[in-house]
């Protein structure tokens, strides 16, 4: 068994899988690169040198190219959608040292409070923007005690 061969394809395709959580295109390009270095090393036992070279030039010519896809992909109407997320309100799934996960979209998303606060679970926060795949937030306005409600 060729095990730098094995490693590397272990390795992207663990690249390959992150990228869905984190949702670039360079993570899957280095990943997409290792995998092809180890299978080019399982197919014909081309050596470590030329396979570590191999996954180089790779990662360099996926990270080219999915640097020019995303600069192609991205346009104003695609950046204010991104920013059409402010103002939607979050739960709090999961609490942990410096980041939080939150309940949105159907999903569960990366998110921190602008303050720096602290956040409980089951708590309802308000998306100021969002960074990438993080989202800013900030607790919830205070509700005003409306005249009705005092009498």
């Amino acid at each position: 068994m060729n095990s730098l061969g094995t490693l590397l394809v272990l390795i992207g395709a663990a690249l390959c899988a992150a990228e869905i959580v984190s949702g670039t295109f360079y993570l899957f390009a280095f990943g997409s690169a290792l995998l092809l270095a180890g299978g080019a090393e399982l197919a014909w036992r081309l050596g470590a040198t030329a396979d570590l070279g191999l996954a180089t030039l790779l990662s360099l010519l996926f990270l080219v190219v999915a640097h020019r896809l995303r600069r192609r992909l991205s346009n104003a109407a695609s950046e204010r959608t991104a920013q059409d997320d402010s103002g939607h309100e979050v739960e709090v799934t999961r609490v942990d040292t410096h980041a939080l996960r939150v309940r949105y979209r159907g999903t569960e998303w990366a998110a921190v409070l602008a303050d720096g606060g602290e956040a409980h679970v089951g708590e309802q926060l308000r998306i100021l923007r969002r960074e990438g795949n993080r989202l800013i937030l900030a607790p919830l306005p205070a509700t005003p005690v409306s005249n009705r409600e005092q009498h």
